[in-house]
């Protein structure tokens, strides 16, 4: 094993130190046996853009792609059985059930101008969501037992907007 010690030296504290260190390593051969984590996104891609044009002008891109978190289905239990409300999860988080991809492109325009040598003023013009993707980020309800509302599509990414803005610097 790469980095071990020779066992002709037993009594060295580092061994000592090694072999503690590595039953901590082991510890941790449980996490995650329940399924993915709750936030998990395994695709996740950002890319930035910025580049000064002449006369000025500065042009910045923000793309962002994001794979849906997972969700699973969740049973409630009975008050009676842990003194409070509470749910378990009902099937595995394995990815099967995800909210929407994001696919996102947001880019900005500015100008700058000087008005003196201190002060210096800039027109900026965001346009966000250029794709106008409509994916969602959250569920209504992960509750199995729930008469409406269960996996519907909630909090939904905002549609491609404009955003006009001056700074004033000096």
């Amino acid at each position: 094993m790469p980095g071990a010690i020779p066992d002709r030296h037993p009594n060295l504290p580092c061994r000592k130190i090694l072999s503690a260190r590595n039953r901590l390593i082991h510890g941790y051969d449980f996490v995650n046996t329940d399924g993915r984590l709750t936030y998990d996104r395994p695709v996740t891609a950002k890319l930035q853009f910025v580049y000064m044009l002449p006369k000025g002008f500065l042009v910045g891109l923000n793309y962002t792609y994001q794979q849906g978190r997972p969700w699973a289905r969740a049973v409630p239990l009975s008050e009676e059985l842990v003194n409070r409300s509470s749910q378990i999860l009902a099937e595995t988080i394995d990815g099967s059930r995800r909210v929407g991809n994001w696919n996102l492109l947001d880019v900005r325009v500015e100008k700058d101008f000087a008005l003196s040598e201190r002060v210096h003023f800039a027109l900026l013009a965001d346009a966000l969501n250029l794709f106008n993707d409509d994916s969602y980020d959250g569920i209504g309800t992960r509750l199995g037992t729930a008469e409406e509302g269960f996996g519907v599509p909630t909090a939904f990414v905002y549609p491609r907007r404009l955003m006009l803005g001056a700074k004033l610097r000096f």
